[in-house]
């Protein structure tokens, strides 16, 4: 979300705004929820999707070791904070699974903003270290498809009317 006046948007201007809220969620929630409450119309809905890679196999918290998204701050956090002015927050969590290719998986991880953003050589070296996890762990080694284990964490909230 831009906070500064080139991406300014009058207020009371949306019914509701719902947000994937991966490793693009706001640095700034302190200011993210204030903005997305003036530009709401009153009785607005703020709707929030957070996915999650579950580690309950050896090989999927080994991923995020390498990728570097296993010690990010929130990486323990279930459900973002919203608060005030916001009404109660109403949360869901749904399991799935993310059934991909290796070439798939190789894209997937590529795709990921903590990788994206490595300097070249080192997100080389980082996909490269997915590919060996990929081709040895006994898990992965061989199989068509990848299951990756996955969870998606839903809030939602209104602004009273």
């Amino acid at each position: 979300m831009a906070l500064d006046e080139r991406h300014r948007v009058h207020a009371n201007s949306f019914g509701a705004v719902a947000d994937v809220y991966e490793r693009g969620r706001p640095q700034y929630p302190e200011r993210a929820v204030p903005e997305v409450a003036r530009v709401l119309a009153p009785a607005g809905r703020l709707g929030l999707l957070w996915n999650r890679r579950v580690e309950d196999e050896g090989w999927a918290a080994e991923l995020s070791t390498i990728i570097g998204s296993r010690s990010t701050i929130s990486s323990g956090r279930h459900f973002p904070d919203i608060g005030p002015p916001f009404g109660p927050v109403e949360r869901r969590s749904v399991e799935w699974l993310h059934r991909l290719s290796r070439a798939e998986m190789i894209d997937w991880v590529a795709s990921r903003s903590y990788v994206i953003t490595l300097p070249d050589a080192q997100r080389h070296r980082v996909l490269g270290q997915v590919r060996d996890l990929i081709d040895t762990d006994p898990a992965l080694a061989g199989r068509d498809q990848i299951a990756v284990h996955m969870v998606t964490h839903c809030s939602r909230a209104d602004l009273p009317g």
